[in-house]
């Protein structure tokens, strides 16, 4: 574990991901909690980031939401576990972000079997849990993207979840993962999403232009078309494609994965940008499908930029 925490940037975006859910769950099941604070407080206090520009915090609490949930009896033995966790460090914040993270997880999983009633027991439960802990669970800035989460099960007066964002970006601006979450409030608790993704993805730009340029207004956009829109991206959004084909430049000039390079050339595809899909198609040298859909998607892409183009 703490190698990995050590060697974030020198393995691919996925593989990365990959190796930390299966540490972070190997650790958690074997109650090596010592491990899962030391790497918290890693990735925290660096900063850390994965090869695409992800905080690499983020893909930590994650792991505890990429777990079989819904089965009472694997649940029973997970909290019962987060629960130790959180009498062996009862200051640190790092349990109570992953119990939080595992609640309302649990509550999305149990929700198309059980009814909106059940899951809603143990959103409840999470968004206490925050509420009660905040004088030290906030100094971890995913207390507020956990919260953000949470915005669906409570009834949140958009000035308070205004106020408390502001409260977070102010804190914490350059965690990404806060403004993705803020999109969930509006999106369960307004019917005017595209006006507030809009907004949200200035801001994030905005709190962030002299370390990542633009590089923020691509990233929530990209946030929001996995979350929400997929193919309808353009469509149904606000979004600003010659400012968007500028931030995902801004993006590449620091994290040149390609993890990043696919996604961004399927959204120039997405777009009918030709130039600027063959130009990014040009950069790809590991095709990664999970950013394409398909095999499929990717050739028509590719035929399709190269089109009337002749070979030297």
């Amino acid at each position: 574990m703490l190698l990995l925490s050590i060697s974030v940037q020198a393995e691919d975006e996925l593989t990365f991901r990959t190796r930390l859910k299966l540490q972070v769950q190997e650790s958690l099941q074997r109650e090596k909690f010592d491990d899962l604070e030391k790497v918290a407080q890693i990735f925290r206090d660096r900063q850390t980031r994965t090869g695409s520009g992800v905080w690499a915090l983020t893909q930590f609490y994650m792991s505890f939401s990429w777990m079989d949930l819904a089965n009472d009896q694997h649940w029973n033995k997970v909290e019962q576990t987060l629960l130790r966790w959180q009498k062996r460090f009862p200051a640190s914040a790092t349990p109570v972000i992953a119990y939080a993270a595992a609640l309302l997880e649990r509550g999305r999983q149990i929700r198309s079997d059980r009814g909106r009633e059940q899951a809603s027991l143990f959103w409840r439960r999470g968004y206490d849990l925050l509420l009660h802990t905040k004088s030290f669970s906030d100094k971890d800035p995913s207390w507020y993207v956990q919260i953000g989460y949470a915005g669906c099960t409570h009834d949140w007066k958009p000035q308070e979840f205004d106020k408390l964002l502001e409260e977070g970006m102010t804190r914490f601006p350059a965690h990404y993962q806060m403004y993705f979450a803020a999109l969930e409030y509006y999106r369960c608790n307004t019917t005017q999403l595209p006006y507030h993704l809009e907004g949200i993805a200035s801001r994030a730009a905005r709190n962030n232009k002299a370390t990542d340029g633009d590089g923020p207004y691509a990233r929530v956009y990209w946030y929001a078309a996995e979350a929400y829109f997929g193919d309808r991206l353009f469509q149904d959004t606000k979004v600003n494609w010659p400012r968007m084909k500028n931030a995902m430049d801004d993006v590449l000039r620091q994290y040149p994965d390609q993890w990043n390079i696919n996604n961004f050339a399927y959204f120039a595809c997405l777009k009918g940008d030709k130039a600027k899909t063959r130009e990014l198609l040009g950069r790809v040298t590991t095709p990664i499908m999970d950013a394409w859909d398909s095999e499929e998607r990717f050739q028509q892409c590719r035929h399709w930029a190269n089109q009337g183009v002749k070979s030297a």
